[in-house]
């Protein structure tokens, strides 16, 4: 397990003061410059009804409890997946948001939030935390694989993005209304050359991603 560095106590005052969607690791605040937003401020400018809300909320409350990877990776603490879910979808605002074009931001955001969400049932078995829900069968993953390279013309696996479009496809109500075929090959395609999927499809929507991810993980180590 990852070490705990944040206290009940931080997280405590984090409520009292009325900012709980904001980072857990407060050290973030400090490193980075524009102004950060929570979750209930990219809900709100997705324009995302009440059942999607609250299921977003629910799997994001998952993230709280897990890292964003393992080791010297970047996010190694308990939270660090929500963290920096949320500084990929901070970072993907402000991509879209400086484009005239603003009529791609509802999907953009919820990709964002969305392309880590194959870590949780991979961390929940990982580390052994069977009281969290969200958990995926092995059959659900080669499902989705299958469909991946009859749908797209690719090949190749990846248990990371096959666990996150089978926690969409399970978890969020009504994804069929919402979720389209960008923004599952943005999922599918969101670590760029390092994609275990071939071949590659990397249009704007994706770079967005993509660039987004890379920042909080590569420079932020996030």
């Amino acid at each position: 397990m990852p070490d705990k560095k944040f206290n009940e106590k931080d997280k405590s005052l984090m409520k009292f003061l009325g900012i709980p969607n904001l980072f857990i690791n407060q050290k973030i605040n400090n490193l980075i410059k524009i102004k950060l937003h929570g979750f209930d401020f990219f809900f709100e400018k997705a324009q995302l009804d009440k059942a999607i809300q609250e299921d977003l909320s629910s799997i994001l409350e998952a993230t709280r409890k897990l890292p964003a990877a393992l080791g010297d990776f970047h996010g190694y603490y308990d939270g660090g997946l929500y963290d920096h879910t949320l500084l990929v979808v901070n970072y993907t605002y402000y991509l879209a948001n400086s484009l005239r074009n603003t009529s791609l931001l509802k999907r953009l955001i919820l990709t964002a939030i969305c392309h880590d969400f194959g870590k949780i049932p991979y961390y929940i078995y990982k580390l052994k935390l069977n009281n969290i829900p969200f958990q995926i069968e092995f059959q659900e993953m080669k499902t989705i694989r299958s469909e991946l390279h009859i749908k797209y013309g690719v090949t190749g696996e990846d248990g990371h993005v096959e666990n996150a479009i089978a926690v969409i496809r399970k978890y969020l109500r009504n994804h069929q209304s919402f979720f389209d075929d960008e923004m599952y090959l943005a999922i599918v395609f969101h670590h760029g050359g390092w994609s275990k999927y071939r071949p590659i499809h990397i249009n704007g929507f994706t770079t967005i991603i993509h660039n987004a991810d890379m920042f909080s993980s590569h420079v932020l180590k996030i």
